[in-house]
């Protein structure tokens, strides 16, 4: 039997710095197809030797936005600040990570889970 555990899977564990790493929904499949349509666009207006630069600029911070928009979606409420404040790079992986559950989790120290406020009995 071949186990396609990711297919029951609802939760991603992300870190959030010390060791420490909190558990939140995934994002939903109409996210994923954003996050997809919103990379593609990015990957284009890089790839054009056309583009002016300022216009590159513009379309890189308007796809940050639209990426804080998407962890913010399913992140603790305490955290969009921070996430707002990611740079680029992590922010993609963030989103990527809750789009598609690979979170690389396992033996996470129990004790080290934190639970926010604005978590409260969502578990």
């Amino acid at each position: 039997m071949i186990d396609f555990g990711s297919l029951g899977k609802t939760k991603v564990r992300i870190g959030i710095g010390g060791g420490r790493w909190i558990e939140v929904p995934m994002l939903k499949l109409a996210d994923l197809q954003e996050f997809e349509r919103i990379t593609v666009e990015l990957g284009k207006v890089g790839a054009d030797e056309s583009v002016p630069d300022a216009e590159k600029v513009e379309a890189v911070l308007g796809s940050r936005g639209k990426l804080a928009e998407l962890a913010c979606k399913t992140c603790p409420v305490e955290l969009h600040e921070n996430i707002r404040r990611m740079e680029m790079g992590d922010l993609v992986k963030l989103v990527s990570v809750l789009c598609t559950g690979k979170d690389e989790s396992g033996d996470e120290d129990i004790e080290k889970k934190m639970t926010f406020p604005s978590q409260m009995g969502q578990e």
